[in-house]
């Protein structure tokens, strides 16, 4: 049986061609038949890593039961998939290679654990199309603008964005503050080191030996809250990508983030705090063949505008 490759699929790994494109195998089948020299490349016997190009053509063995092109991911049952969809995916805008969400607080973008869905395992799972890929990445407890590519090309090109910091990203946080006096700078630069507690869990800390990081921040409002005490509404600019990164920056000021329940100390009552106030406000980048950026923006949570009403 000959695959042929198309545009799409163009510069991917062979390994990573082969799981989209073949159904009903079990992967570790799919990675043998390419160790043992079953599937070929015009021909030439070829190594999981190998990359394919528009217009090779990919010979696999017809295994009894494969089926190619595309899939219905094994999941929950489709109700409660339904209420799940309902409850968590909010599109803000969709074309033909892209959809972006408004991500709500509480929901990991990535299934971590069998049987535990993501917010892309969601979207695959109720589209029937495994095919869909983040793009970025949000913390489980934050909200706001997520990137999810519906082709592979446009997954590559905003990638490359990514990596050379052309797109524009703006966060609102509700930060603790200590004292009035308290001084917030223009701009963060502080290394991050991406390490593990002693439970193994996942810890960023600032130290010589993290990559550069860079947030640029601008307050808002500050504010003597009812309940809280003295918390300010800041808009945050992080120009590198680190994992935690504005939570850590603004830990590292004195200004942990409400609801932080990794790097804030301080302890609320649950009944204050619902949330991480954490939330990925604008997005800015360009699509493939046009020269001016597309710009989405994310509504105030309820949860932010309840804490707001506050002050």
């Amino acid at each position: 049986m000959l695959l042929n490759v198309d545009s799409d699929s163009n510069g991917q790994r062979l390994d990573n061609f082969l799981v989209k494109m073949i159904k009903n195998i079990p992967k570790p089948r799919i990675y043998r038949m390419v160790r043992t020299g079953e599937v070929r490349i015009n021909s030439r016997r070829v190594r999981a890593f190998t990359k394919v190009y528009q217009g090779d053509l990919v010979r696999v063995p017809p295994l009894s039961g494969m089926t190619i092109g595309g899939s219905r991911l094994e999941s929950a049952h489709d109700d409660y998939i339904k209420r799940l969809t309902n409850k968590n995916i909010s599109i803000v805008f969709e074309d033909e290679s892209m959809v972006v969400l408004d991500k709500p607080s509480g929901i990991s973008v990535h299934g971590v654990k069998e049987k535990r869905l993501g917010l892309l395992e969601l979207m695959q799972t109720s589209r029937r199309d495994a095919s869909l890929k983040l793009c970025h990445r949000l913390d489980k407890d934050t909200s706001g603008l997520l990137v999810i590519s519906k082709k592979r090309s446009f997954l590559l090109n905003i990638q490359k964005q990514l990596k050379n910091g052309e797109v524009n990203k703006k966060y609102l946080a509700i930060c603790l503050l200590d004292s009035d006096s308290t001084e917030i700078p223009a701009e963060v630069r502080k290394p991050l080191l991406r390490t593990y507690d002693c439970d193994g869990n996942r810890l960023v800390t600032i130290s010589k030996k993290g990559k550069y990081a860079l947030t640029k921040l601008r307050e808002v409002e500050r504010v003597l809250h009812k309940d809280l005490g003295l918390i300010s509404f800041i808009e945050c600019i992080p120009t590198t990508g680190r994992t935690h990164q504005i939570r850590v920056h603004l830990s590292s000021l004195g200004l942990p983030i409400l609801g932080d329940k990794k790097y804030c100390e301080q302890v609320l009552d649950k009944g204050l705090v619902e949330r991480m106030f954490l939330h990925a406000w604008k997005l800015s980048f360009r699509k493939s063949g046009m020269d001016r950026k597309v710009h989405y923006e994310s509504p105030l949570p309820a949860a932010f505008k309840k804490v707001l009403k506050r002050m």
